[in-house]
């Protein structure tokens, strides 16, 4: 996988000034797994997952490792994601709509009080989001690694506000 493999180069670009890593990057030098923002602030984003399949749960990690960002959780109860929100300290969200049959619009509700944006990742279509939040983002299940980047990246990351 290209991403492990250039995530030394990442790790270096990261530990620049920000003015420097700005420079590299708006010179398309750093790869276009690395959200943008990273380098650019110098931060390192944590993403919350709330998702109820270990497996899926570790790819998840995976790609929020090669993206340079922390991971919290993850959270496979509605009662541990709450937890998890009360407590802060991360950037945005991936919510899996159905936690052992358990629906999350309690958590998409805290979430959104809290301002933290955060992306739908379901095998349900948009009938499995909660009525109030089907204006948010939506990953379909299966999804590719270059999707949960990309949504990160989109309507996660560029937001950067830790909560």
């Amino acid at each position: 996988m290209p991403e492990r493999r250039l995530r030394p180069i990442f790790d270096a670009i990261r530990g620049l000034n920000p003015q420097t890593a700005a420079q590299y990057q708006n010179c398309g030098f750093i790869p276009d797994f690395v959200p943008k923002g990273v380098s650019k602030l110098g931060t390192n984003p944590t993403i919350l997952v709330v998702e109820d399949e270990p497996l899926v749960a570790m790819v998840l990690e995976n790609i929020i490792e090669d993206m340079g960002a922390s991971l919290a959780g993850p959270a496979a109860s509605v009662a541990k994601a709450l937890q998890l929100i009360e407590a802060g300290g991360f950037n945005g969200a991936l919510l899996d709509v159905n936690l052992r049959g358990e629906r999350v619009d309690a958590v998409a509700d805290a979430l959104a009080a809290k301002g933290i944006p955060f992306v739908f990742t379901t095998g349900h279509g948009i009938d499995g989001i909660p009525p109030a939040h089907r204006h948010r983002p939506m990953l379909s299940k299966p999804f590719r690694d270059a999707d949960i980047m990309a949504a990160l990246n989109r309507h996660v990351l560029a937001k950067q506000a830790i909560s």
